[in-house]
């Protein structure tokens, strides 16, 4: 019984080609929307899609990665978000529009989707970066608000949908709506809500993709799908894969998911994009910007990799590292790169290979900066539109397209064999029965008022019918008979009565009654069967066993051939056969309609194998074991001496025999071997143990051995001597063979500590001195022998000579030599200590007559002379030196005291003054010279000059002097105080009357200072006192002033006479504060405009009458001087 079901299947497919005719024209901006004209994203950055991108400069986001921005379908732009805060068109956050819970660092942050059948509502999703727990949540944007410019609906903002979303969204557009999708970053699930015009549906399609990089690797990064919305491309930030995926729009099912090869940095695929014709994907790494081409109809995963095409230049870092790549509204793709101020290009999308013209900086931000984001729309929107109805062999396929701006379209449907039915034309829907199921290529060639402005390519499969068939009618089976049924087809899926969804399905007891449901796109179908059962006998020949080669098995049913017929695999019908080879024997017996068979597998046991060797002799040990050389599988031994090891200790000369059994004793093997046994030579090295020779010894080692038969010698240097010489450490040995056996054995020679005697560099020395000679050796010795026969340790000399010494410790010995040269001191005489005057010079030599003589004076002089100029008592001393031996001489000189000539400091006398300059006294001084002639201790003087005189104490002569001037007296004009005749209030005068000349000042205040500042009116006086006199002056400063008037009472009663209070004054005022106070200190009135007055009146109501405080603060202009007061005073209110 076959039951089909039709149902009507509607596709929405979503395409863009651009046909050239004779001019370049741009269809894409006459039929995509508006929606893309506005981006916004990285540092304040944007764009502008009019006639051709260009940068605009008014954003008010600054945002690393994903940024969702909309506009009508006008182009107005609308508004745009980082995914926390929305700004509206005037780029000001929107009402409402903070705090939203995606995220600047989330790859895609968040998408626009207009709610369907609603020019003014829109839903923003959001999904938070990867780590947060926010998750993916949508907001309700109502435009109506704030006068066009929208606002955040409060009742529906966060809403939440899932949690661990990966950073990626994508939006396709589904009959009466769209789909809005994004991966879990914890599974291979692809979550898909719908969104009508009844809202956002909170319960999401879930799908199993068969594709999850593991999480970071495969969250951070973009999704997007092709144009018709049928695949999906995903991006593997920490991997170097991309992801592919089909979708079915109808379903909002995500499948057959699989990833292919990309790049191979470790960040290598952040941006993805398709082509606008959906053959060729575009990825870039977020770390290095090598923008990179795959043909995705290539074939395999292993093709699509090999199609690479490099294309963006392989730069990282602030300098270019990779980012978002997005279709525009004019079919070109744009590629953002870290830090920089442009936006590279790719001309021709659709073109494989480098002809796609990839440009550096090819759009200005005018200075504004990318980051890794670019915004992220509903792709849907860059493309003209082909919708087809019903694609299902047997069926009319209906197709209609998008009209806006059209003035006539023509269909080529792909069929070929439908002859004239191929073509159509008409704005209306149109209709095609095609010939055969498969996929075909629909063309629509679009007309507008200026002639051909578009052509579209898409491809249509028309779908098979589905069929149901078993494949037999009712039957009957022997229980334990099985058999499949298969009704696999394409594009469908299964359901049997038991619940299976296979496309096949096993036949077994105790099934009845069979039913196959088979779903399609087109069809559902059924069909059914019904089975009766026999009951069965028994096959059974033995479990499965093993066996020696050398053996055989037998083999029976144990049934009668009179009942059943026998079949076995050796040809063989009789009930029972015989198994001598390994290998699996089946029996099938056949009684009535009911066959059965068995098998049994037959195997043989591993082979045991056991190998004693050859014959052999050998040299006599304590202890020889015998060990067979080939073993295979033995578990077991069996010696004909008894033992049951698996090795054979042997003492003497034999013929020896094992048996060797496999595991559990199943399989044996037996072989023999004669053995005989010879003694070894000996040997053995006089020198006993290990041993050791001098530095430079050529040293024998001598063996020692011992055979009954002749003997031969192989050394380790392959010499054959009985001895060797030799002369380096190491570890030697000797190889002693007679025609039966041979021995080895080995000494280690060292060498001794190498002995080393130095008595050290020839010596030089001064006559008359004494040298011990002390050798240095390497290692201690215990003997000492001298070339004068001595043996101490040390050697003393005193002449010249070659010294030698021989020293051993009693196994090696070493000697040296070493020469002894006698030098002459040098000689010098200062003279005697002595004394002189002070300022006197003295020349001392220590000139020698030896040659080679070298000088160093206590002043650092190396001259052999020295002249010394007299100042204070010294010592000196010289040191002269032939390279050997020094001589050293001193001198103390005294320099004589003088008498103190100090006659004081220079000095100055008032005109017609006298003063007396005198030697101080000292009984030494014998005579006085003075300049004026005068040869008296002390003389007067008047005149202004300089004065000399000279004593003599018996020995040396000392002068001394002094100068005499005449005081320079100052005068009143010195003091004169240069003032204002007024000052005004805040102004200062500074004075200073300071001369070097004064030694004292005084004011009229008493103050002692040199300066004064004068702030306030008054008479003001300076008194200087100089060496010779006083001077003075006096000032007298008036204070200027601003005259200012105010009335003490007012009655404001209305009749314009006396009816406000304010100061009048004929200064201009610069600043100003008039304020006024009732009898509690409240300020009732307070103004900073000079000709505002107070009208009587407080807080709007008229004040009570009686007295009032004034308070007035200004700075003013009076008659070009600047005047600063505080003025107060009372005002009395009458009422």
């Amino acid at each position: 019984m076959i039951l089909s079901i039709y149902t009507e299947k509607k596709i929405v497919l979503k395409q863009t080609l651009i046909l050239c005719l004779g001019l370049v024209i741009s269809p894409l901006f006459l039929f995509s929307q508006g929606q893309t004209d506005w981006w916004y994203f990285g540092v304040t950055a944007g764009v502008h899609f009019n006639t051709s991108p260009s940068a605009v400069t008014n954003g008010a986001i600054s945002t690393s990665e994903g940024v969702a921005t909309i506009s009508d379908a006008a182009g107005n732009l609308l508004f745009y978000s980082d995914g926390i805060t929305v700004k509206n068109a005037n780029h000001v956050t929107m009402t409402n529009g903070t705090g939203l819970l995606g995220g600047g660092s989330s790859a895609q942050s968040g998408v626009v989707v207009p709610k369907p059948g609603s020019a003014t509502d829109y839903y923003l999703f959001t999904v938070a970066p990867f780590g947060s727990t926010n998750g993916l949540r949508y907001t309700h944007i109502d435009m109506t608000q704030s006068s066009g410019l929208g606002a955040v609906n409060n009742a529906q903002k966060n809403v939440f949908l899932m949690g661990q979303p990966t950073e990626k969204i994508a939006v396709v557009p589904k009959s009466g709506g769209y789909w809005v999708m994004t991966a879990k970053h914890t599974s291979d699930t692809m979550y898909v809500y719908s969104v009508t015009s009844a809202g956002v549906n909170m319960t999401p399609v879930k799908s199993a993709t068969g594709v999850y990089t593991a999480n970071p690797q495969g969250s951070v990064s973009y999704l997007k799908p092709n144009l018709a919305g049928t695949r999906l491309v995903g991006g593997a930030y920490g991997a170097a894969v991309v992801a592919l995926y089909d979708f079915n729009k109808a379903t909002g099912v995500a499948s057959n998911g699989f990833t292919f090869a990309a790049g191979t940095a470790t960040h290598a695929n952040y941006g993805v994009e398709f082509s606008p014709n959906g053959n060729l994907v575009y990825a870039q790494g977020w770390g290095s910007a090598d923008t990179r081409q795959y043909n995705v109809n290539a074939g395999n995963a292993a093709a699509i990799a090999a199609s690479v095409t490099l294309l963006g230049p392989s730069t990282s870092g602030s300098g270019g590292g990779g980012g978002a790549i997005q279709l525009g509204r004019d079919g070109m793709l744009y590629v953002c790169r870290y830090g920089q101020t442009y936006l590279d290009r790719i001309a021709n999308p659709d073109v494989a290979g480098t002809g796609a013209g990839y440009s550096t900086s090819a759009v200005s931000l005018s200075s504004r900066t990318c980051r890794w984001g670019l915004p992220t729309f509903i792709q849907a929107f860059f493309g003209a539109s082909i919708e087809v109805v019903d694609n299902c062999y047997g069926d009319s396929t209906y197709f209609t397209a998008d009209t806006a701006g059209v003035d006539s379209m023509y269909w080529y449907f792909g069929d070929t064999l439908s002859g004239s039915n191929n073509f159509g034309a008409g704005l209306e829907s149109v209709a095609h029965l095609y010939t055969d199921t498969g996929l075909y290529t629909v063309s629509l060639v679009i007309y507008g008022s200026g002639g051909l402005v578009d052509t579209v390519n898409h491809d249509v499969y028309i779908y098979p019918r589905q069929f149901a068939n078993l494949g037999f009618a009712d039957t009957s089976l022997c229980i334990g008979v099985e058999f499949t049924i298969d009704v696999s087809q394409e594009y469908a899926t299964y359901e049997w009565h038991d619940g299976s969804t296979d496309s096949a399905y096993t036949v077994s007891y105790p099934d009845s009654l069979i039913i196959v449901t088979v779903t399609g796109i087109c069809d559902t179908v059924v069909d059914s069967a019904i089975v009766n059962y026999f009951y069965p006998f028994v096959v059974d020949i033995q479990d499965d066993t093993g066996k020696c080669t050398y053996d055989t098995v037998p083999l029976t049913t144990g049934l009668p051939t009179s009942v059943y017929q026998h079949n076995w695999s050796n040809g063989s019908t009789q009930n029972h056969i015989n198994a001598s080879q390994p290998g699996t024997y089946m029996v099938t017996v056949t009684e009535g309609i009911c066959v059965y068979s068995d098998t049994v597998v037959i195997v043989n046991y591993p082979e045991v194998k056991v190998d004693l060797g050859n014959d052999s002799s050998f040299c006599y040990e304590p202890l020889v074991t015998l060990t067979p050389r080939i073993i295979q599988n033995v578990s077991s031994y069996n010696w004909s001496t008894g033992a049951t090891t698996a090795t054979l200790p042997i003492t003497q000369s034999d013929v020896y025999t094992v048996t060797a059994s496999g595991t559990n004793g199943f399989c044996h093997d037996v072989d023999s071997v004669r053995w005989d046994l010879w003694f070894e030579p000996t040997v053995h090295f006089k020198e006993g143990d290990d041993t050791s020779f001098c530095h430079n010894e050529i040293f024998t080692i001598d063996p020692v051995e011992y055979s009954s038969f002749p003997v031969t010698y192989l050394w380790n240097d392959n010499s054959n001597n009985p001895d060797l010489n030799i002369n380096l450490i190491g570890l030697y040995w000797v190889e002693v063979s007679d025609e039966n056996c041979s021995t080895k054995d080995t000494i280690i020679i060292n060498q001794y500590p190498i002995l080393e005697v130095d008595l050290g560099q020839d010596l030089k020395v001064c006559e008359g001195g004494q040298k011990t000679i002390t050798p240095i050796t390497t290692i201690p010795v215990a003997n000492y022998l001298w070339n004068d026969g001595s043996t101490s340790s040390t050697l003393k000399v005193s002449e010249h000579g070659t010294y030698t010494v021989s020293v051993d410790n009693d196994l090696c010995y070493a000697h040296d030599d070493i020469n002894v040269f006698y030098f002459e001191y040098p000689l010098v005489d200062l003279g005697s200590d002595t004394a002189i005057c002070p300022g006197s010079y003295i020349n001392l030599d220590a000139t020698s007559q030896i040659e080679d003589i070298e000088y160093l004076w206590s002043s650092g002089d190396r001259g052999p002379t020295q002249t010394y100029l007299a100042k204070d008592s010294v010592f000196l001393w010289v040191k002269v030196n032939n390279a050997v031996c020094q001589t050293i001489d001193s001198i103390f000189m005294t320099v004589r005291d003088v008498p103190n000539m100090y006659l004081g400091n220079d000095t100055t006398i008032c005109e017609g003054d006298e003063i007396e300059i005198a030697v101080l006294e000292n009984a030494t001084i014998e005579s006085y010279a003075w300049s004026t002639t005068e040869s008296a201790q002390s003389v007067r003087v008047k005149d202004s000059a300089d004065y000399e005189v000279t004593v003599f104490d018996g020995h040396c002569h000392t002068a001394g002097n002094i100068r005499v001037d005449f005081v320079d007296q100052p005068t009143d004009e010195d003091v004169k105080l240069d003032v204002p005749s007024t000052i005004c209030l805040g102004q200062s005068v500074p004075l200073n009357v300071y001369d070097e000349r004064f030694s004292a000042y005084e004011w009229q205040d008493g103050t002692t200072s040199s300066s004064f500042t004068i702030t306030s009116e008054g008479i003001y006086r300076i008194k200087a006192t100089h060496k010779c006199g006083v001077v003075t002056d006096t000032v007298l400063i008036e204070k200027c002033e601003c005259p200012i008037w105010l009335p003490t009472a007012f009655n404001p009663d209305g009749d314009e006479m006396n009816d406000r209070f304010l100061p009048i004054s004929d200064c201009r005022f610069i600043q100003y504060e008039f304020s006024i106070y009732d009898r509690w200190g409240e300020q009732v009135f307070f103004t900073e405009d000079p000709t505002e007055s107070w009208s009587g009146e407080h807080l709007g109501s008229k004040a009570d009458g009686g007295a009032y405080g004034w308070k007035l603060i200004y700075t003013a202009d009076a008659e070009g001087k600047i005047v600063e007061d505080q003025l107060n005073g009372k005002v009395l209110l009458i009422r």
